[in-house]
């Protein structure tokens, strides 16, 4: 769905651009939220080193995205 909505030319680049500028900084704070809320029990499983995984995966990419280093040259 988020492919056709900028060829749909429904939404104008300048927001389309800014959506996707900010999509980092939501997902930092979601994953922010989901580690701060996550019940006791599972940081004592083993469910709780792919929690972890994931986010600082994902928090990487959201990094990435944010200092504008996805490029072709640095990928």
């Amino acid at each position: 769905i988020l492919l056709f909505i900028p060829l749909w030319r429904v939404m104008p680049h300048q927001r389309w651009r800014l959506l996707h500028r900010t999509m980092p900084l939501l997902y930092a704070a979601l994953v922010f939220h989901a580690l701060l809320l996550a019940p006791r029990g599972w940081w004592q499983q083993g469910s709780a080193l792919f929690l972890l995984g994931f986010a600082a995966c994902g928090l990487y990419g959201a990094v990435r995205s944010l200092q504008a280093r996805l490029t072709l040259r640095n990928v």
